[in-house]
């Protein structure tokens, strides 16, 4: 397993051998033109007839997923490869890792395949549990340190607890909720309640330990993509060409927008708006708490990030263009014809751009310092400890300033007993 002084190693190299602007994602001088500059750039050691087909950004790691079923973790702050681990061979898919802190205070990344479902320690890489299943997963898996939850291709949602067993831990099957279509969906777990959607038209919210049913949202058509679920409210898109909010405790429906065509990938949050992309057509920005169309870009394909004041998007013609938040007026805009793939950043202006060759780049606004050789050693030696303190301390903001969703629900005289789906 690689070691923090080798870590440190690569970083050296990073910053000290850098590779000519020709082969650069994009040119310096091109960044400039959309306020940012380039802050690294890293080249994943990639197999011969290996390419990278999706990149992810999960808290502090930027994780690579390959063709042959190859998962890089990469320092979205330094861009040092931290690990890597083969979950297969090719036609093994590989679904969006989450970040867990163990009920043994072990921070962990977890990841569904095809095939398995695994806990990985998420500094070095080493495996900690490993779930041979008799379900084939079809979406990302959630935990709360305790107990994992995943959909498969069985239309069922299944809890997985992990214990304790002879020195190490194993993990078992809990319960399952049946569903009447396949899920697609990737569950959300959110102030002890569990949400998810699924191709028979509905979303159900119940409690993550018994599975005990809060409230079901009957829709017309398919949902495909990941819902997003916060305080606000429940926002996820259909099939049927509309774009929702439920309300989170009830599941009742708030608002709806119409769309002009099925609505595939899961809508951005950021502030009072929200960033749905529409297939064949574009981006909308909505108002969260009108449902009110804001502004619409037609040839955007993927939301990169957002600064103070301006909504970065890669376009179909293969810019990125930098677009006011409140207008949608194009404010910054350069040509990205070498970038292939985009880690969505919803906490920073930072784009983190990819190619299926392998090259990463980490481009920073024009307002954050230039990285400096002492940055990468505070950040690499702090990163654990850090994101530890930051876990904990937002959990415990939540505590104090609301209830929890799962002490509400409980309290409801309308609430359901015991689902029985399965």
């Amino acid at each position: 397993m690689p070691k923090y002084t080798n870590i440190l190693g690569a970083a050296i190299i990073a910053m000290t051998t850098l590779p000519a602007s020709g082969q650069d994602l994009i040119p310096s001088a091109e960044l400039a033109q959309v306020e940012h500059y380039k802050f690294w750039q890293t080249r994943l050691p990639l197999l011969e007839d290996d390419t990278v087909s999706r990149v992810y950004l999960v808290d502090e790691n930027i994780y690579a997923v390959t063709a042959r079923s190859n998962l890089y973790a990469v320092h979205a702050d330094v861009g040092t490869i931290r690990w890597v681990v083969n979950l297969g061979g090719p036609g093994n898919r590989v679904f969006q890792p989450t970040h867990v802190r163990s009920f043994w205070g072990r921070d962990l990344t977890l990841v569904a395949t095809s095939e398995t479902i695994k806990w990985i320690d998420r500094a070095t890489g080493e495996q900690v549990a490993s779930l041979d299943l008799d379900f084939i997963p079809s979406t990302s898996a959630v935990s709360d340190g305790v107990r994992t939850y995943a959909c498969g291709l069985d239309s069922m949602l299944h809890c997985i607890e992990l214990v304790p067993s002879g020195g190490g831990v194993a993990a078992i099957e809990k319960w399952r909720i049946r569903t009447q279509g396949i899920t697609t969906s990737s569950p959300v777990l959110w102030g002890g309640g569990l949400f998810f959607a699924s191709q028979d038209a509905k979303i159900r919210a119940c409690d993550s330990y018994d599975k005990s049913r809060f409230w079901v949202f009957n829709g017309s058509s398919p949902i495909t993509a990941d819902i997003y679920v916060d305080s606000t409210g429940v926002y996820f898109g259909s099939d049927d060409r509309n774009l929702y909010k439920l309300d989170v405790n009830t599941g009742r429906g708030l608002w709806r927008f119409r769309t002009p065509g099925m609505i595939r990938s899961q809508p951005v949050l950021i502030g009072e708006m929200l960033y749905q992309h529409v297939e064949e057509h574009g981006i909308y920005a909505v108002h969260t708490d009108t449902g009110a169309q804001v502004w619409h870009t037609p040839d955007a394909v993927e939301f990169i990030s957002a600064s103070d004041d301006q909504v970065y998007t890669l376009s179909r013609s293969g810019e990125i263009v930098g677009a006011n938040q409140l207008t949608g007026l194009v404010q910054s805009r350069m040509a990205a014809g070498n970038v292939e793939l985009v880690a969505r950043n919803t906490v920073s202006a930072a784009m983190y751009l990819g190619s299926r060759d392998g090259r990463l780049m980490c481009a920073q606004h024009k307002s954050i310092p230039y990285l400096r050789f002492e940055d990468v050693q505070a950040r690499l030696a702090n990163q654990g400890r850090v994101a530890a303190r930051t876990s904990t301390s937002a959990e415990e903001t939540v505590a104090e300033q609301s209830p929890r969703l799962i002490d509400l629900l409980r309290s409801k005289s309308d609430a359901t007993p015991v689902s029985n789906e399965n």
